[in-house]
């Protein structure tokens, strides 16, 4: 926090992804809360095309993309994978990317008995994550608070989901919640509950859930708030001083 302080107070400005971390930095640097400004996680809309996602007909192809650390939550969904598998769903999940979990991961596969239907691929370039957002029913991160308090911001790879049209099922940490709406553009499940996690990927391969209205709202979000056009327009605003009276204003400047 002291460091934090220090780093706001000598600032132009501050910029962070979303409202929950603008409130956490104000309060961390009340005297310095007017340099604090939201602008939302940002990805290039044109380069992920559309897709209208269809009930999968044979197994469920559920996607995870991230680096393999605690407070991605990969091993909750492993656990909740092998929950799922277990009440007869047939499901493959992919879970992609490099990190100082991957041997214990690797291991909690081998141990609940996965191996048949768990791929870690490892890292993936960018090329290679669109075509594994482009192959899949659903797009699981499910994000914890870790040991250490460390948590996700805004995942852009989430982001980059529902532009594709990937239903995206997520825990309500941090910003998540103000991207992934439960029952709007996507689900939510209570942060390191596997029971919780497996049920939403049940609804989705049972059709339990309408995955088309869920996609199409997502799409829309993400173009109205998260085109990186809009957010490099915003830092330029910032850079020259042009600066909204709160970050609420300027949430609603970049929606409009």
């Amino acid at each position: 926090p002291a460091r934090l302080r220090t780093l706001i107070a000598d600032a132009a400005y501050v910029a962070t992804v979303s409202a929950f971390n603008v409130a956490h930095l104000r309060g961390i640097a009340p005297d310095d809360a007017d340099r604090i400004h939201l602008v939302p996680n940002a990805i290039e809309v044109e380069r992920f095309a559309y897709r209208r996602p269809v009930r999968p007909a044979g197994a469920l192809r559920v996607a995870a993309v991230g680096r393999l650390v605690e407070k991605k939550g990969f091993d909750v969904l492993l656990d909740a994978f092998a929950v799922l598998r277990a009440t007869g769903i047939d499901a493959e999940l992919t879970l992609a990317g490099g990190g100082e979990l991957a041997d214990e991961l690797s291991d909690r596969v081998r141990t609940l008995g996965l191996q048949d239907a768990v791929r870690m691929p490892g890292p993936l370039s960018q090329c290679d994550v669109t075509q594994l957002l482009r192959e899949s029913d659903v797009f699981a991160a499910p994000c914890i608070v870790g040991s250490d308090g460390n948590a996700d911001g805004l995942p852009t790879v989430l982001l980059e989901a529902m532009a594709t049209g990937v239903p995206c099922v997520s825990t309500p940490v941090t910003g998540i919640p103000e991207v992934v709406i439960d029952g709007e553009t996507g689900l939510l499940t209570s942060p390191g509950d596997p029971a919780a996690l497996a049920t939403a990927l049940r609804r989705v391969a049972q059709g339990s859930v309408d995955i088309v209205a869920l996609a199409e709202a997502a799409r829309s979000l993400v173009e109205r708030r998260h085109d990186a056009r809009n957010q490099a327009r915003a830092h330029a605003r910032l850079t020259n001083g042009d600066l909204p009276e709160t970050a609420q204003d300027f949430s609603r400047e970049l929606v409009a």
